[in-house]
């Protein structure tokens, strides 16, 4: 059946006014409804050869892209079937524009390229979307359409999705020159011969962006071939495109390189993610493209993400189609999801055929509305129908008429029982249910989002899927939010309309990782929430009210025994406000209702609360902690202090340590002028609370008002040598490191001048040697650490242990002095056993596990010192040590595998970069924001990938290393080794797959840093290795043999042992120079 006269209407909805194009599997015509214009896809089942599969994927795709949200992507609105049309249909935003060849025609270079980072931002929101993502499948120039938008700059919209289901098997010549190979190859095997290619992903989209952005710069598909399909199709593997600038002279060379690699044959020769490409992009143009602008970041937050509701959503699902008149009610609190399990529902059972009449509001024309469709409905009981109305109750207005049709249900079927009524009524509300009783019933609940559940709901919405959600900001999210889903959603669009969450690349804002800089007091609350919260607090009786005002003063919950009316309690209990958890305390259900009845309380009633609970804690004989928590909430700023100073020791030495700060900073407000050594004791220490989160501009900002009012001559001058100390500290931080030892170098002229303890005066100076180790100047550092020690080593035991550190054994290994920082480190170990120093103790296991593993290749020994250090860094909490700990042992593991070429042990070092790169993710230490350390763990990786066969995914880490690393115009001294090591690998990568002139430029970029470097002996003798390996490739005897035997030079001379690839290299080399 072809398409009736215009005009004609789709479902009494939607009338069909132009007919926009005629495809393989139907039409598109434009329609208006209601004053809008929307673009309406039909579906012509007579043109396809298996319509109920087609059908089903239609449906499946259609409630997928209804979800969709991005300024860049075409919207989707509605899906339905015309019985009288015999179509499907769905409709659509309809854009007024034009395709982008034919509004870029006259265009710069400069104007295409920004319309095509747009189409890739939508891109990447596409493949980032949900679980696995979503391919457009029919990217080609037709399909992209540029309009204009408010402020008339030109705008991308991505349009028309190829459904799976709906991919053309007979084409035009124009669709085929845009499909990439892996997609012709799964339509038509022939093309293959005899290779094997991927199955389709987002990188085949990137290729036909790839072509259409040719297309547009030069004019030319290079790919077209007429309009013959099948020479289209067989072009793409017999034809390689030259460099666009050939057929333009102004296109700048970097657009080359990024359009060529987005139409390589090979799909793992492509970008992995439109993020590359853009991020490729800014770094070679020098422009500030965004991966997520921040008009685009609350998009990644959608209404619908189904996390914790599949105990409701799965019954309610299975209950369509009915087979006789049922009643479901859903039971939840406001913000919990009444309302989206309807539209949900409503979507399901719309794309199943069925027909829903769903009333969410009581407004009197969208009530008289919804009344006269139910009218025309019940004349025909026998059509599969939902009847579903949101905060139904008694006293709801549409009741009487509901009433008036369950009868008229009730007496059809009397009179006719063999009649089908095949009608659902579903109901949401909060109060328990009230069933018809002639109707079979079930009930139905949602609930709040546990930690998990929350986790995972940050998880899906992260514009990178493999970026894991700050555990920090997820704990103070679900302080604030209880996990309510509404609650959750509003804060999230908040801050990401501020920027807040991602960044330009879709890395979890970096501040989320330490502290949020956010209050969250002031983010907005969900009215429906506040409304309930009056309601219920109004209901409630004045004992009941008393023992809720008690409750609220505790955190946590209280012990079951604790309450001075515990009748209140149980009744309360029963009434689900509050709960008994397995340790039998009490506490709330809804932590918003906590929240908001102490905010109800006056400051005398808080105050004589916590005195009372304090004073029944101690007869308890309960925990110190608890006790100081509510003496420190009562009382005169006096009785305060010391509570305060208790818990925030408690804090810190559990690791918790925003909670530490906000303890110290109450306490410095409530200090008086008088006491002036304890004020300047606790600034100190809300410094390095402070730097310890990360916080530099606010720590080093306190630390200068301090130092302001201490002048170096007065009798508090040691005070700010002290804080001088602290300066030093957040400069090392900020890898400055000839600030912190000018500051270190102030603060010991002030000891001096004031005759300070000479431990004192050992410390700045084992700082002053830090920073020439970071410096990469060992000498320096190595005759300051002696010089300490031996003053050290007269000192009484207790000034002994706050000098006394391990940094010297970490030189003497830098400078290859093994034997002595052997010794040293036994040395360390026992004195730190001695004094129970667990921080130090970590680093003398992780620096013996370096020794055992780098120098004398027994990896038993240091996975023993690894692991050692893995379970102190545990018990400390201290994840920068845990990481490094995580590296070692993966770089163990894959030793041990290279040598002895065991899979276990490459599956070992798998798992263990897996939990470190999950730490790197919680540092924000990702690909593009490296230190040295983060640098380790990825080259750690993609050297494991590298020996498991994926070099281009080891290739792209390597790039990215030296992309962040090479720039930066000040290196640190590991940031130059890591760089050098990054040169090294990337042309080791090239070397194996015999690209020699590739290798060449990194071999000699790694050769120029390891000569300047004392400390990188090692590097210096596996880049003559790696030359030896090119030359002996391309067959230059002599200059192989040449290499190899400076290596053997500098491995001699040096004492260096080979990694287990390293002497696997030489093995080989021996052999073919020997022949």
């Amino acid at each position: 059946m072809g398409l009736p006269a215009l005009p004609f209407l789709i479902d009494q909805k939607y009338k069909a006014v132009k007919l926009l194009g005629k495809g393989g599997v139907g039409y598109a015509v434009l329609a208006e409804k209601e004053g809008r214009e929307f673009a309406v896809k039909l579906l012509n089942l007579a043109l396809v050869k298996d319509p109920q599969k087609v059908i089903q994927k239609f449906k499946k795709e259609f409630l997928t892209l209804k979800k969709l949200n991005h300024p860049h992507i075409g919207k989707i609105y509605d899906f339905g079937f015309d019985p009288d049309l015999n179509f499907y249909y769905f409709a659509g935003e309809y854009i007024r524009g034009e395709e982008i060849r034919k509004a870029t025609v006259q265009s710069p270079v400069e104007a295409i390229e920004a319309l095509f980072v747009q189409a890739l931002q939508a891109m990447h929101y596409l493949h980032a979307f949900g679980r696995a993502g979503l391919r457009h499948n029919d990217i080609k120039a037709a399909n992209i359409l540029v309009t204009r938008e408010a402020n008339q700059l030109p705008a991308v919209k991505l349009i028309d999705f190829g459904l799976s289901g709906l991919a053309p098997l007979a084409m035009r010549g124009g669709t085929a020159s845009y499909m990439s190979p892996e997609q012709i190859v799964l339509t038509f095997p022939e093309f293959a011969k005899g290779k094997t290619y991927p199955k389709p992903d987002g990188r085949a989209d990137l290729y036909a962006l790839g072509v259409v952005w040719y297309f547009c710069l030069t004019g030319l598909n290079p790919f077209l071939v007429g309009g013959d399909p099948e020479a289209s199709l067989k072009r793409h593997f017999e034809f390689s495109p030259q460099p666009p600038s050939s057929l333009r002279k102004e296109i700048p060379g970097y657009l080359d390189k990024i359009i060529l690699k987005l139409i390589k044959l090979n799909p793992d020769e492509r970008y992995a993610s439109a993020a590359e490409v853009i991020q490729d992009l800014r770094y070679l143009s020098g422009k500030p493209y965004s991966v997520i602008p921040r008009a685009a970041r609350s998009c990644f937050l959608p209404e619908g993400e189904w996390i914790n509701q599949d105990q409701a959503w799965r019954p309610l699902k299975a209950k369509w189609p009915p087979a006789a008149p049922e009643h479901v009610w859903i039971i939840a609190s406001p913000g919990q999801g009444k309302t989206k399990i309807l539209e949900q529902f409503k979507n399901h059972v719309q794309s199943e055929g069925g027909k829903v009449l769903l009333l969410k509001q009581t407004a009197q024309e969208a009530l008289e509305e919804w009344l006269a469709d139910l009218k025309g409905a019940s004349e025909n009981l026998s059509r599969p129908t939902v009847v579903a109305v949101d905060d139904f109750g008694e006293k709801h207005p549409a009741r009487p008429r509901l009433e008036e049709l369950w009868e008229h249900i009730r007496y059809s079927r009397h009179w006719d029982p063999q009649t089908d009524i095949p009608w659902l009524f579903v109901f949401t509300g909060s109060a328990e249910p009230v069933f018809h009783p002639e109707f079979p019933g079930a009930t139905l609940r949602l609930r709040n989002f546990n930690p998990a559940d929350l986790k995972e709901f940050l998880r899906r919405l992260a514009p990178k899927k493999d970026a894991a959600p700050p555990e920090k900001f997820l704990r103070k999210l679900y302080r604030h939010t209880d996990g309510n889903p509404q609650w959750v959603t509003l804060v999230l669009k908040a801050m990401g309309e501020k920027g807040l969450l991602w960044n330009d690349d879709g890395d979890w804002a970096p501040d989320l990782f330490q502290e949020t800089g956010v209050d969250f007091g002031r983010l907005p609350v969900p009215g429906n929430l506040t409304d309930a919260f009056n309601k219920e607090w109004q209901a409630r009786t004045p004992e009941e009210k008393e023992f809720l005002k008690w409750l609220a003063c505790f955190p946590g919950g209280a012990p079951a025994s604790l309450p001075d009316n515990p009748a209140a309690g149980e009744q309360l209990i029963r009434l689900g406000l509050l709960e008994c958890d397995d340790k039998g305390r009490v506490r709330f259900k809804n932590g918003f209702l906590q929240k908001n009845i102490y905010a109800r309380l006056s400051a005398g009633e808080k105050q004589t609360t916590h005195r009372r609970i304090a004073q029944t804690l101690k007869k308890e004989k309960a925990p110190l902690h608890q006790t100081a928590y509510h003496l420190s909430r009562c009382g005169s700023p006096r009785e305060r202090l010391k509570p305060l100073e208790i818990l925030a020791r408690f804090y810190q030495s559990s690791g918790m340590l925003e909670e530490a700060l906000a303890m110290k900073q109450e306490e410095l407000r409530l200090l008086p002028p008088q006491r002036p050594q304890k004020r300047m004791e606790t600034a100190l220490c809300v410094a390095r609370l402070l730097t310890g989160l990360r916080r530099f501009d606010t720590a080093k900002r306190t630390v200068n008002r301090w130092m302001k009012d201490i002048p170096p001559a007065s009798r508090h001058g040691i005070w700010r040598a002290r804080f001088l100390k602290v300066k030093s500290e957040i400069f090392c931080k900020e890898d400055r490191f000839q600030a912190a030892r000018r500051c270190l170098e102030q603060a010991l002229k002030i000891i001096a001048a004031q005759r300070g303890p000479v431990a004192e005066k050992l410390i700045l100076k084992n700082g002053i040697a830090n920073t020439f180790l970071s410096e990469g100047k060992l000498d320096a550092a190595i005759a300051l650490y002696q010089q300490t020690r031996r003053t050290a080593a007269a000192l009484e035991f207790q000034k002994a242990k706050e000098v006394t550190n391990n940094d010297l054994a970490h030189c003497y290994l830098l400078n290859h002095e093994e034997d002595l920082a052997e010794q040293t480190l036994v040395e360390d170990m026992t004195f730190f056993q001695k004094i129970a120093d667990r921080r130090k103790l970590i680093r003398c296991h992780y620096f013996l596990g370096e020794l055992m593993r780098r120098v004398k290749r027994n990896f038993n020994e240091a996975i023993k010192h690894y692991q050692q250090c893995e379970k102190l860094a545990r018990g400390l909490k201290d994840i920068d040590i845990l990481m490094r700990a995580y590296n070692g042992l993966a770089s163990t593991y894959l030793d041990r595998a290279q040598q002895d070429d065991q899979p276990q042990a490459y599956r070992q070092a798998l798992r263990y970069y897996e939990q470190g790169l999950m730490l790197v993710s919680k540092l924000n230490k990702n690909l593009h924001y490296l230190d040295a350390e983060a640098a380790a763990f990825y080259l750690g990786m993609g050297m494991t990938l590298q020996e498991q066969g994926h070099f281009q995914k080891a290739h792209d880490i390597y790039q990215t290393i030296i992309q962040v690393l090479e720039p930066k115009t000040k290196k640190i001294r590991l940031e130059r080794a890591r760089l050098c090591e990054a040169y090294l690998t990337m042309g080791d990568a090239f070397i194996i797959r015999k690209e020699c002139g590739q290798a060449k430029p990194y071999l000699e970029k790694a050769q120029t840093i390891a000569k300047g470097a004392k400390d990188l002996k090692e590097h210096l003798f596996s880049g003559h290795i790696l030359w030896a390996r090119l030359f002996r490739e391309i067959e230059e005897w002599r200059e192989a043999k040449r290499h190899y035997e400076e290596a053997q030079e500098i491995k001699t001379k040096f004492k260096i042992n080979p990694t287990p690839l390293a002497q696997k290299y030489i093995n080989e080399l021996k052999e073919a120079l020997h022949d």
